[in-house]
């Protein structure tokens, strides 16, 4: 076993949150699982770590996770979630994304400005289609 599984399975929600920041930073596909199973069990300031992880990380089983929290989820960590699905361009996450640029949050609402940003970069901008809000970029 690694120091970053080692990390994964500490009873200390520090280390752990260590170990989930190493992973972010390397894109550490092989932690995925293990980043999968945490985000079920622990601690909401871990879990915004994991969310940031998984746009790190990418791939089909990362991008439909946060798919998911973005569908259920509430407060800072939808920011998070917002900023990795910019990050991994996912074009399904638009219809909550452009809910979330009006959110009271600055944290979600700036956030998911740049995620709308990010996914629609390359794109024509549809017919009709209003501009986005003036954000922190």
């Amino acid at each position: 076993m690694n120091e970053e599984e080692q990390g994964f399975q500490s009873d200390n929600a520090e280390v752990r949150g260590w170990a989930i920041m190493e992973a972010s930073r390397s894109a550490d596909t092989s932690s995925l699982s293990e980043l999968l199973a945490l985000l079920e069990t622990d601690t909401y300031e871990n879990r915004r770590h994991i969310a940031r992880a998984l746009g790190n990380i990418g791939g089909t089983k990362a991008e439909t996770r946060l798919l998911d929290l973005l569908a259920v989820e509430r407060g800072l960590i939808l920011g998070d979630v917002a900023r990795s699905l910019g990050k991994l361009k996912c074009n399904k996450a638009l219809p909550r994304l452009r809910e979330l640029v009006s959110d009271d949050l600055d944290w979600i609402r700036s956030s998911a400005c740049w995620a709308v940003r990010e996914i629609n970069r390359d794109a024509q901008p549809a017919a009709g289609a209003r501009p986005l809000p003036a954000m922190d970029r």
